[in-house]
């Protein structure tokens, strides 16, 4: 009886602090639950492990209270795309898709060129390789390009192992809370790597490095053999 009891208590509370993040720390804009969200509503995990990630079709989600619109492409744009217009294909990671921005940049260069459609390819999450190798599996055949635009950021070397998450990763904001205290904690007590020394480290895996770049040289390659333009622009 006292351990049925106990075990009451515990998931009682356990209820109670999901309960209590949900509606009352969850605000629309702690990092880590967003990113939960992000994954848990936008994201799927490929069947093809190179390409780890990809975003779901015709959904949309409001993310660090800004509303994040996937087409019938899966790309970042309210519309679905004219098959006849001119294309500029950006792909890259959240800073390409836009994380927190009500505008990305892909909105501002579309706006300003009225001569071609800025297609948002950028994933959260996802490394250089990732995304070259989501063009080939995903986004090849549904346009003709006349630009691409590879976005590289200082974490697009990162080597990002993709799992499929466990019931309280894919489901808890308590847990999503809990952990991102935790991380905190390790970190601030040097623990763990904080995002300056892991950035670093990404920059000393020669593996990464040595692959990302003849990933580049496969896309760049595809795109002079099929007179398209490759531009490659590093994010500060």
């Amino acid at each position: 009886m006292k351990i049925l009891t106990f075990c009451l208590s515990i998931i009682i509370s356990l209820v109670m602090l999901e309960g209590l993040t949900r509606f009352i720390i969850d605000d629309g804009l702690h990092y880590d639950i967003e990113m939960m969200k992000y994954a848990m509503y936008l994201k799927s995990i490929s069947n093809n492990p190179k390409v780890g990630l990809e975003h779901k079709k015709n959904i949309k989600k409001k993310l660090m209270n800004v509303e994040i619109s996937l087409n019938s492409d899966g790309f970042r744009n309210k519309n679905d795309l004219n098959k006849n217009s001119k294309k500029i294909l950006m792909l890259g990671d959240s800073m390409t898709l836009g994380w927190g921005a009500q505008f990305p940049f892909s909105y501002h260069l579309d706006n300003k060129l009225k001569d071609y459609e800025v297609i948002n390819g950028g994933i959260g999450n996802t490394n250089t390789i990732m995304q070259v190798n989501n063009f080939f599996y995903n986004y090849i055949n549904k346009y003709n390009y006349d630009l691409i635009i590879l976005n590289f950021f200082i974490n697009d070397f990162e080597d990002v192992q993709i799992q499929e998450p466990n019931l309280l990763q894919k489901n808890s904001y308590f847990y999503t809370y809990a952990s991102s205290l935790i991380n905190q904690i390790l970190i601030k007590y040097e623990l763990k790597y904080d995002w300056k020394t892991f950035y670093i480290k990404s920059f000393e895996n020669k593996d990464a490095e040595l692959e990302t770049f003849n990933e580049i040289m496969r896309l760049q390659k595809f795109c002079d053999e099929n007179k398209i333009k490759l531009m490659i622009h590093n994010i500060p």
